[in-house]
C-alpha cells in the first residue's frame, strides 16, 4: 500500500504535464507587420485570435461571430487559404447526394468550408472505423483529387 501514493503522484504530474500550452503560438510581436496588416484589412471582425507557424507560413486561428476560422499567410501577408465551419445543413445538396451514393448514406461529422482563390472548397469528414475519412468535395458535389484536405 505504500506504493499507491507514488503512483497516484506520478500519475498527477504526468497529467499535468500533458496539458501544456502548445509552444507553437505566438504572440502579436513575433509576427510579421505583413501578416497583420493583411489579416486586419481581409478580417476586420475577427475576435480570439491567435497565431502560430506552419513551417515557413503561418496560421492565424480566430472567430467571426460565433464561427471558428483559419487562414494561412506567407511571410509577405499573402493570403493562401482560408477555412470556416458550417453547420452539416449548409452542406449542399449535390454533396450530400454524392455522399448517399458513393459512400453508403454515411454521416458526415464535420463540415467546412475552403476558399483559395476565390473558389469554395467543402471540407467533410465522414464517420467511418477505425478512422474517420476526410474528403474535398468541388461545390458541384464532385470529388476534388487535386486539393489537399485541410486538418
Amino acid at each position: 500500500m505504500k506504493r499507491f501514493p507514488l503512483i497516484v503522484m506520478i500519475a498527477v504530474t504526468l497529467g499535468f504535464t500533458s496539458c501544456s500550452d502548445d509552444d507553437d503560438d505566438l504572440s502579436i510581436s513575433q509576427v510579421p507587420s505583413e501578416i497583420n496588416v493583411a489579416f486586419d484589412a481581409e478580417f476586420p471582425n475577427a475576435t480570439d485570435v491567435e497565431y502560430e507557424t506552419y513551417g515557413d507560413q503561418y496560421i492565424v486561428e480566430f472567430e467571426i461571430g460565433n464561427v471558428d476560422y483559419e487562414a494561412l499567410y506567407n511571410n509577405d501577408g499573402s493570403l493562401v487559404k482560408y477555412k470556416y465551419d458550417i453547420l452539416i445543413s449548409e452542406v449542399p445538396e449535390s454533396i450530400t447526394t454524392t455522399i448517399a451514393t458513393d459512400y453508403n448514406n454515411r454521416t458526415i461529422d464535420d463540415a467546412e468550408i475552403l476558399v483559395i482563390d476565390d473558389v469554395n472548397y467543402y471540407l467533410i469528414e465522414l464517420n467511418n472505423t477505425p478512422t474517420d475519412d476526410h474528403i474535398v468535395f468541388n461545390e458541384d458535389g464532385t470529388v476534388n483529387t487535386t486539393v489537399l484536405f485541410w486538418d
